[in-house]
């Protein structure tokens, strides 16, 4: 069977090989460029970016990915779409705070304070929340991203709930109007001149 036509839960045994798929997909986005500009140095943070959201999610979210790996999708739930602090700790953001200077830390935050904001604004009922998802780059273009938001998006539609999305990647606003989300806000984070689109599903 075609690893196309079907996508399963992470297993605990693949969660290291989804940080790293991660990490390659994200380590260029402009958001992780913009707060450690340090090419060197990015790769850490990026790493530890994912490392949290691939942790967090499996404990409290679901991930998909395919049976040979090519790409990975995190999602918290409906109730469930906000951090907690236990649970945050739980998963050892705090490690944040060994790998990122004060300047460093300073644009990191503000980004995070304001994509809280605009999500607390965008949609105000439960939803789906797709925290990250990536696909190797020699498997792009062969429809796996889409076949990663079906599970999610299948239930969402199924139960009527939306789902939610930020990106600071103009070029990924394409992508997901093609499985019916919507940009809600495209604005300029302040002091920062970063970009963020905001984006619903609404079934």
């Amino acid at each position: 069977m075609s690893t196309l036509s079907q996508t399963v839960s992470l297993s605990i045994d693949h969660k290291q090989a989804a940080v790293h798929l991660l990490t390659e997909a994200f380590l260029n986005d402009p958001m992780m460029s913009f707060v450690v500009p340090n090419e060197n140095k990015r790769y850490d943070f990026v790493y530890w970016s994912m490392k949290t959201v691939v942790n967090y999610s499996f404990l409290y979210g679901m991930i998909y990915t395919t049976p040979n790996l090519e790409g990975v999708a995190c999602w918290l739930p409906p109730g469930h779409e906000s951090m907690t602090f236990g649970r945050m700790f739980k998963t050892r953001m705090y490690e944040i705070f060994t790998i990122l200077n004060f300047s460093e830390l300073k644009r990191f935050f503000e980004n995070m304070r304001y994509i809280e904001s605009n999500h607390k604004h965008a949609v105000k009922e439960k939803h789906w929340y797709l925290w990250a998802i990536g696909v190797d780059p020699a498997c792009q273009g062969k429809g796996i991203g889409g076949k990663l938001l079906k599970p999610v998006l299948d239930k969402a539609s199924e139960n009527q709930t939306c789902c939610y999305l930020e990106t600071h990647n103009s070029k990924n606003t394409l992508f997901y109007e093609k499985y019916g989300f919507n940009i809600v806000s495209d604005k300029v984070i302040p002091k920062q001149k970063q970009q963020v689109w905001v984006m619903v599903r609404i079934p």
